[in-house]
């Protein structure tokens, strides 16, 4: 069975239940159009879906609707305000934190939350400085400062290629991200994007991450452990 070398969290609902203040965002954006509040029990269950979700039960719009941009900007600017007011950590995450910690683990987030909402999160939680992200061994590269090594570990990369991307770096400047990868000779955009989506992106303490492809690397320690935090019966 493979070591466990991190444990890898999902933000909302899993390592913290922060329904309550996105139900409470969605309900102070339905007043400035005279809505009622929806109960929390309507709008918990799209709370991870972010936006998109709570906007299609809260208003019945997607994007692309008249008055969704609008409507957008009034519910991110106050939940950006009211980000952890009634936000708590999910039950016993307190302490299978400590015991991923006391048993010498980095531990991280992963999420599709925007970086400007998960840090301050984080913060409020008390937690950012404890996060860390995901090392190289796992598969988990920053494509501006990769070596030739770190590339190789990755599959359908082998020296040269790896040489290759390394020289592009050097050469012209940073990729900006896995799309900028199609640059490089023998890479294209349908290899940049299977890079992008085994977990190449930007590194920056508390970075987003495809969540199944994360889990699948830890083995199946890593998934039960994320399983208890998430409340699935294993």
């Amino acid at each position: 069975m493979p070591e466990v070398q991190a444990v890898l969290f999902d933000l909302d609902g899993t390592f913290a239940d922060t329904a309550p203040d996105l139900g409470a965002a969605l309900n102070h954006t339905r007043a400035t159009r005279g809505l009622p509040p929806m109960p929390l029990e309507e709008s918990r269950p799209q709370a991870s879906h972010g936006v998109r979700g709570l906007f299609k039960i809260g208003f019945n719009i997607a994007p692309g609707d008249p008055d969704y941009d609008a409507l957008r900007d009034i519910f991110l600017d106050y939940y950006a305000r009211n980000i952890c007011v009634h936000t708590r950590l999910m039950p016993g995450t307190a302490e299978l934190i400590d015991e991923i910690e006391r048993r010498g683990l980095p531990w991280g987030i992963v999420t599709n939350k925007p970086h400007r909402y998960t840090l301050p999160l984080m913060e409020a939680l008390g937690y950012a400085g404890r996060a860390a992200s995901a090392p190289p061994p796992l598969g988990l590269l920053d494509p501006e400062r990769a070596s030739a090594a770190d590339w190789e570990r990755l599959p359908g990369i082998g020296p040269s290629l790896a040489a290759r991307i390394v020289a592009d770096r050097a050469a012209r400047g940073p990729f900006g991200g896995a799309s900028g990868l199609a640059r490089v000779r023998g890479i294209g955009p349908k290899t940049a994007e299977q890079l992008r989506k085994i977990g190449i992106a930007n590194i920056g303490g508390l970075a987003s991450w495809p969540l199944e492809d994360l889990v699948r690397r830890l083995g199946k320690n890593g998934y039960d452990l994320h399983a208890r935090a998430n409340g699935i019966d294993k």
